[in-house]
């Protein structure tokens, strides 16, 4: 039978990132400073008083449940204080639209598509020219071009204009881009030409950022003069300084598909290299409590500095705070077992950023390490190598496998793919990864030795290259990557309540947990049988805008026809009809007219024409009798293209009339379901 007792940590982390969840889930506070500072009081009269000596047996279990919920309710507490747009300077509660404003550059410019982005923190804005104190981040983008502002951290700027909110994703999108954002503390973008930017000064808003960065921008520049293979240097700026921005979709999908993606983002895989590599040097000197907190110093300091190197990336912050916890653990020479010590690096981690929670990083990173620490001991004993080499390879096996079975649910829900030969792949490229970083490591500390430094840069470029071709031959094997798999989170439970059961049955032989595993496996397949039911007969018509386009597509099934676009995937496109300033279409026994352009005199149909939609774009409409005039409608739908003095035209008289409409804003969707 499974016991809490020995894992009071893990109970205390849990607990807090529930209050975490229900801050996410439920943002409206109905906890305030007030209300918790009482609770704190209580607690402590409560806990005073039960700690006597003749307290009643009842107590105890009720002081347990007890601090449990303050963890709950501090989760809660710490998350909606954390959260920028609770600041009431922040940009978001200001109604008025301002014509300049201060920020200061928070990373490093990095190019994403067609554009250059950077991370803002706002200062000031400029109302009816007077500059008053704001808050928020902002995300920067400018269109590539010669004129191209070249902005670095801490550059103090002024930019004329103002951020919009960050629109939503397109209906049926896998990422939701704003949600991601959000939970960055990021809520605005601006797209900006480069003239609407001025640099006034430098001014690092933290110096050790500011050193991290500018050691990570020598290190690059030693990389680039040794390593002249293209992609050879693009893998080693990633592997060793986790410049994963230099990456191209090609290699990054190559990676992917072969199941091997992790070694190219630095993460907890390096970080914990590093760690073996101190072990196995300083072993030596863990003789008693000296020569522990001396290994217990270097490796810190090295871990440390690694982090400094790679820029301080959160997913070596969050390695190096969980190594951190383990060395500290293991120099006081505390026999805590490795479940209460992950627990304590998480909760160090949702204190300082509570969003974490959500990252994806952090998720698979511990699912990970708690998958290897209690699934690999009980692989690797089922089959005993007596061969070094051969126990060694077993042992990857194992280690590659327990990570995977721990953490295949969580990449079906996020990334709707599973590369199917990760295992073989990562036997061979997880020690070649190793390699790598040493070979990085050596050119780097021997960087002053030109002779050294071009031996460790060019044996790692020739490893690099080697890695690589293997890479693409995996890509290029038959079914090497399966797609398209599409759960949601309910679903991504059940998967892990069956993996959770399968284990249990192997190490325990009870019976019941077949009947787990069973009812659970069940209703996974009920759920996805009506899904692809529902999906095969679902019929709708999709708007979606941004602030860059937008689009309009009919769905029939797993079909779908882009209006604008003329594109369609097994689909009869609907029978349509061009005209000069409108198009008429007809589909699945409904009628839709789209009005692209202003009448010139009158629309080429004569008579009243009935139809169920009509769409008003780009300012083509200002009098809607007119329009009834020659058209009886169901429902107006007006989308992002019309001016919004306009629309609000338009939806007064739309009101006046009687008329059922829908507006569409920039950045909004619309979905008619039939």
């Amino acid at each position: 039978m499974f016991k809490w007792t020995p894992y009071p940590f893990v109970r205390f982390t849990l607990a807090f990132i529930i209050g975490i969840l229900c801050a996410i889930n439920f943002p409206s506070t109905f906890l305030n400073p007030l209300w918790l500072l009482i609770f704190m009081v209580v607690g402590f009269l409560a806990l005073y008083l039960g700690t006597g000596r003749n307290f009643s047996p009842w107590i105890s279990p009720l002081l347990g449940v007890f601090a449990l919920f303050f963890l709950v309710f501090a989760g809660y507490y710490r998350t909606i204080k954390y959260r920028a747009d609770k600041n009431p300077h922040h940009i978001i509660h200001q109604k008025n639209n301002f014509d300049y404003y201060q920020a200061v550059v928070l990373s490093t410019t990095e190019t994403k598509g067609n554009y250059i982005r950077s991370r803002l923190e706002i200062k000031m804005i400029n109302l009816e020219d007077s500059w008053i104190s704001a808050s928020g981040n902002v995300i920067l983008i400018q269109p590539p071009s010669q004129n191209t502002t070249e902005l670095v951290y801490g550059d103090l700027l002024v930019i004329k204009g103002h951020p919009r909110l960050i629109p939503p994703s397109p209906p049926g999108s896998s990422f939701d881009y704003r949600t991601f954002m959000r939970y960055q503390n990021v809520f605005h973008q601006h797209f900006i030409s480069p003239e609407n930017i001025k640099v006034l000064d430098n001014r690092p808003p933290n110096m050790i950022v500011q050193f991290s960065l500018q050691l990570r921008k020598r290190f690059e520049r030693i990389f680039r003069k040794y390593i002249k293979g293209e992609n050879e240097e693009r893998i080693a700026l990633a592997i060793v300084l986790g410049m994963r921005e230099q990456l191209t979709p090609e290699l990054k999908a190559s990676y992917a598909q072969a199941g091997t993606m992790h070694i190219l983002a630095v993460s907890g895989l390096h970080v914990g290299i590093l760690y073996l590599v101190m072990l196995g040097l300083l072993g030596w000197l863990k003789k008693g409590k000296v020569g522990n907190w001396v290994v217990a110093t270097i490796s810190l300091s090295v871990l440390w500095m690694y982090a400094l190197i790679t820029g301080l990336s959160p997913s070596v912050f969050r390695a190096v705070i969980m190594f951190t916890v383990i060395i500290l653990a293991q120099a006081f020479q505390r026999q805590s077992n490795i479940y209460n010590t992950l627990a304590i690096s998480a909760l160090i981690l949702l204190l300082i950023n509570p969003f974490m929670i959500t990252s994806i990083g952090f998720q698979l990173s511990y699912i990970a390490v708690i998958g290897i620490v209690y699934i690999y001991p009980k692989l690797f004993l089922w089959i005993k190598v007596n061969n070094y080499f051969l126990e060694k390879a077993w042992s990857i096996v194992c280690v590659t496998a327990s990570a995977q079975l721990a953490t295949f649910p969580l990449t079906l829900y996020y990334f709707h793919q599973f590369p199917t030969y990760f295992m073989a792949s990562n036997l061979l490229v997880v020690p070649a990864a190793f390699l790598m970083l040493c070979l990085g490591f050596g050119t780097l500390l021997f960087s002053f030795w030109p002779l050294a430094t071009a031996f460790f840069s060019g044996t790692l470029e020739v490893l690099i290259r080697g890695v690589n071709k293997l890479i693409y031959l995996i890509e290029f094997l038959p079914l090497s990557l399966v797609e398209n798999i599409r759960i949601n989170a309910f679903q991504t439970i059940l998967i892990y309540i069956i993996v959770i059961a399968l284990i249990a049955l192997l190490v325990t032989k009870r019976f019941k947990y077949t009947i787990i595993g069973f009812i659970s496996c069940s209703l996974l397949i009920g759920m996805n049988l009506y899904q692809i039911n529902k999906l095969n007969q679902q019929l709708k018509l999709s708007f979606h805008t941004a602030y860059t386009g937008g689009k309009i597509e009919f769905i029939k099934g797993k079909t779908v026809f882009n209006f604008q676009t003329k594109v369609a995937t097994n689909f009869s496109n609907p029978p349509s009809q061009q005209f000069d300033n409108l198009s008429l279409v007809i589909w699945e026994g409904r009628t839709f007219v789209f009005i692209e352009k202003p009448f010139r005199d009158a629309p080429p149909i004569k008579g009243s024409l009935e139809v169920d939609y009509v769409l008003i774009r780009n300012n083509s409409i200002s009098q809607l009798d007119k329009l009834m005039a020659y058209f009886k409608f169901k429902q107006l739908i007006l989308d992002h293209t019309n001016r919004k003095h306009l629309t609000n035209i338009l939806i007064k008289q739309a009101e006046k009339l009687n008329l059922d409409y829908r507006s569409i804003k920039p950045g909004g969707n619309l979905i008619l379901d039939f």
